[in-house]
């Protein structure tokens, strides 16, 4: 993806199928003073249940956590962490995407 947009800052991590990978499966990033923690979510069992993901996101002090995996929209804050996943932009028949906007030191997400 970053070939097509170079001049677009990005960050990646590890999916699920992404065997041979030499990205790492989670990534803390700091942006507008803020803490994001990025993950795939296999690894944090996110199809099951956010918690296990919430408890890290917690434990690394992060704002937002930003996960796929599941291929579904989902954005909701819980206990002051900003949880955003996007969805599919793969999906031919319905792409989706989100959006984090920090303005002001407050956290916007959509979908």
């Amino acid at each position: 993806m970053h070939e097509q947009f170079p001049a677009i800052p990005m960050e990646q991590v590890a999916g699920n199928c992404d065997w041979c990978s030499v990205l790492p499966p989670q990534k803390l990033i700091c942006a507008a003073d803020k803490r994001i923690l990025m993950c795939h979510g296999h690894t944090l069992h996110v199809k099951e249940s956010l918690l296990t993901a919430l408890y890290a996101a917690q434990e690394q002090h992060a704002d937002i956590f930003l996960f796929g995996h599941t291929h579904r929209i989902f954005s909701e804050t819980r206990n002051g962490v900003a949880m955003l996943n996007p969805g599919s932009i793969g999906d031919a028949h319905y792409p989706t995407f989100g959006v984090v906007e920090i303005t002001g030191g407050q956290i916007l997400l959509s979908t």
